[in-house]
């Protein structure tokens, strides 16, 4: 199963922690390195207060006092902003480690959702490939139990089976049928022979694509009677049955006659 994308953000982010540790680490060092520094520009100050005062002493004004006015101009034109570029200084470090640490957490989220993507693109084509492993599995068990059926009644479903007779399917689809001489039977001596009821035998034939035993269903009973009226002057549907009922004893056509069963009593050859 796919992981969770805070999972893979998890993982991601477990990786880059030593990168972001270092950056964190900087960042909290900088307010002790800015008061070092800034100790380090009020320490620089107070030496130019005293040199200034030394200065003024040499040149005989120490009796004047401190000189205020050189000490505030020191301050104005060299501490104040050394000190204010400091602070600047600063400050743009600590924007720019922030900014590096949120490119890692911007990062960190763009790997985990491509991997997170990949991860479930992976899953569904899994599960469309076991979906069509099972489909194509189905569908030849199917297909293999059709086959079954339909050579257990054309005589190829085992030992049991009748072997006096035997079916070949011609290239146009159609079937020829011989007894177990070799002689040229019809699909109703066919279906006599086998014990097959002459319905199912036709039903097969038309699934096997023989476009004539299709036809045949609609005029034709498992007894081989035929519904007269139905084929009527039809001589193309007459020839067709003609030829596969041909052989069996038959003596007259029945109607109406009962297409899903047996109608009793004796049936008709048609004359072509």
């Amino acid at each position: 199963m796919a992981r969770t994308f805070d999972q893979v953000l998890a993982d991601i982010t477990a990786r880059s922690d030593p990168q972001r540790q270092i950056v964190l680490n900087q960042i909290s060092q900088l307010p002790t390195q800015q008061t070092a520094d800034e100790a380090s520009l009020g320490a620089k100050k107070d030496q130019a207060f005293t040199d200034i005062t030394d200065s003024a002493r040499r040149r005989g004004l120490g009796f004047s006092g401190i000189p205020l006015g050189e000490q505030a101009k020191y301050t104005a034109t060299d501490y104040a902003p050394a000190l204010a570029n400091l602070k600047t200084s600063y400050g743009n470090r600590q924007a720019s480690l922030e900014s590096a640490l949120a490119d890692i957490g911007k990062t960190n989220y763009n790997d985990a959702y491509g991997i997170f993507n990949q991860d479930r693109n992976f899953e569904e084509q899994q599960r469309q490939f076991n979906a069509n492993l099972a489909l194509q599995k189905q569908q030849a068990a199917a297909a293999s139990a059709s086959n079954a059926s339909l050579a257990s009644l054309f005589g190829g479903g085992g030992a049991a089976a009748p072997a006096a007779a035997k079916i070949q399917q011609r290239a146009d689809k159609g079937f020829n049928f011989q007894d177990g001489s070799g002689n040229a039977i019809s699909a109703a001596q066919y279906a006599q022979l086998k014990g097959i009821p002459f319905r199912d035998l036709l039903s097969q034939m038309a699934k096997a694509g023989d476009a004539g035993a299709k036809q045949a269903l609609g005029y034709v009973g498992n007894d081989f009677g035929y519904n007269a009226p139905k084929v009527g002057s039809n001589t193309q549907v007459a020839s067709l049955l003609n030829s596969l009922l041909w052989g069996v004893n038959t003596a007259k056509a029945r109607t109406p006659i009962n297409l899903t069963g047996s109608l009793g009593g004796s049936t008709q050859r048609i004359q072509g």
